[in-house]
């Protein structure tokens, strides 16, 4: 099944994407498809410390994509 969604990026995703946010149409069921259609194996390491969110909730992986969501994928954060 086909989903439209609108996908933000930031910090070193937005980096490697080239992108803030876009909107797309994907075939992807759930989150962790979605990420490896998006980014792949870009990110190495700091893929363990990304954590995907809807509608501005954090959720699982494996939670379903749905057409209409919005979608991030939080990289980690440092600061001071």
């Amino acid at each position: 099944m086909k989903s439209q969604v609108t996908i933000e990026y930031m910090g070193i995703l937005a980096d490697k994407r080239g992108i803030r946010e876009e909107v797309r149409e994907t075939h992807a069921a759930n989150f962790e498809e979605l990420f490896e259609e998006l980014l792949g194996d870009q990110l190495g390491a700091i893929r363990s410390s990304i954590k995907p969110v809807r509608n501005d909730e954090i959720v699982l992986w494996t939670d379903e994509i749905s057409s209409g969501d919005r979608v991030a994928f939080l990289p980690p954060m440092s600061g001071g």
